[in-house]
């Protein structure tokens, strides 16, 4: 089902339905009807399913979605890729079922009003399906991937959508620990290059040899001039951490 054939349906979907508590029940109802909440934040976990959390959302700052079996994801992420209001998603949990997951990232990756996303260790998100959010989505601000295995081929994809980008609005982009190797990291830090207001920039443990460093050096040089931090811990060329106070070094930086 497409998502305009969605439109037709949302207003009248049943969610206590479609969902495997209240909780989950009210959050899909505050984003199916552009509801703000105190922060504006999503952030979803695993459930358990003897958890009594009906009330866990009651005065927090973040809204919590917690996956169980009965959540249908394909309505979550139609509802996030629809809503005008949310400003922050944190996922910190997907299912191993591949179709429900695919269908749950097919509906954020419309979304056009966030400005973070954040997806932490483990958590498969199917980097690949965001690619129109990456581009298109002119009030994003914060990128954080966290152990989400993009390796080299999907860094080049990535990276092709971050130069795409029409509006210079990254302020901060943190891939720690995604393989990305020196090539994949170079494609990268060359796309980052069109958004010179860039502030911080984390990509530790991801494999960064010489040829990575002297990419990112080049690029500051060049082109990224506001750059506060960035960091490269565990870089094979030894560079564990770098400051804008450190000096220009053999490898460009």
């Amino acid at each position: 089902m497409n998502m305009n054939r969605r439109d037709a349906l949302a207003p009248d979907v049943n969610l206590e339905e479609i969902t495997s508590s209240k909780q989950n029940a009210e959050v899909m109802r505050r984003l199916r009807d552009n509801i703000r909440w105190e922060g504006n934040t999503l952030c979803i976990t695993e459930g358990v399913d003897d958890d009594n959390d009906d009330d866990d959302n009651d005065d927090n700052e973040e809204m919590v979605f917690s996956i169980r079996e009965g959540d249908d994801l394909r309505w979550l992420g139609y509802f996030i890729g629809r809503n005008q209001s949310l400003d922050d998603l944190s996922v910190e949990f997907m299912p191993e079922e591949r179709e429900r997951v695919d269908a749950f990232i097919d509906g954020v990756s419309h979304n056009r009003s966030m400005r973070e996303l954040a997806a932490l260790a483990g958590t498969d998100i199917r980097v690949r399906k965001l690619y129109p959010f990456f581009r298109e989505n002119n009030n994003l601000t914060k990128i954080c991937l966290y152990h989400a295995e993009i390796g080299r081929e999907c860094a080049s994809d990535l990276a092709l959508a971050l130069s795409q980008r029409q509006v210079k609005s990254l302020t901060a982009v943190c891939l720690w620990g995604n393989n990305l190797e020196d090539e994949g990291f170079a494609d990268i830090v060359h796309a980052l290059g069109t958004q010179p207001q860039l502030e911080h920039l984390l990509f530790s443990r991801n494999n960064i040899g010489r040829a990575g460093c002297e990419a990112l050096g080049a690029m500051m040089r060049e082109r990224i001039f506001n750059l506060k931090h960035w960091n490269l811990v565990y870089a094979t060329t030894a560079i564990e951490q770098l400051s804008l106070s450190d000096p220009i070094t053999a490898v460009g930086l």
